[in-house]
């Protein structure tokens, strides 16, 4: 018994390390990146904080963002992308694109929509306010990071 409950506080030391070595990491990476988005092996690093994408994506998520080069090549109908709002300045925006909208057979931006929202976003999406296509998540992790990363957090663990 005596061993098991020592096998089982070195899990829990090591996970809690691995967390806090990775919000320490993100929050460096955010500093350092010239958008201010922490960025880990070249994919923005996001936490979501609303539910407009579930249940694919779910509040509290973490989500890998891969930048993309050339929207127009590289974004589809289907395709679920990270993007600049047009409505409020610094906020980013995850949602599905539901329509390319075309002008003269050229593609000249996107029709967008959260999959649990009943309607599309009224503003066209322009391929510049593209930051990058969704790639995965780490379910509940945005939680944890966005705690660790404000200065309550980092008191209540360091006093």
């Amino acid at each position: 018994m005596k061993l098991a409950v020592q096998v089982l506080g070195g899990c829990v030391a090591a996970a809690l390390v691995l967390v806090l070595g990775t919000a320490g990491y993100l929050a460096f990476s955010a500093r350092a990146s010239e958008d201010g988005m922490p960025t880990v092996a070249g994919h923005k690093v996001l936490a979501v904080v609303s539910g407009s994408m579930e249940p694919a994506i779910r509040t509290g998520d973490m989500i890998v963002v891969k930048p993309v080069a050339d929207p127009l090549q590289e974004v589809n109908e289907g395709t679920v992308i990270t993007y600049w709002s047009t409505d409020r300045e610094n906020l980013l925006i995850t949602h599905r694109v539901k329509k390319t909208v075309l002008v003269d057979g050229h593609p000249m931006g996107y029709v967008t929509q959260g999959d649990a929202n009943e309607r599309p976003d009224q503003a066209l999406i322009a391929p510049e306010q593209v930051v990058g296509v969704y790639r995965s998540r780490v379910p509940y992790f945005g939680y944890v990071t966005a705690f660790l990363l404000k200065a309550l957090g980092i008191v209540a663990l360091t006093g």
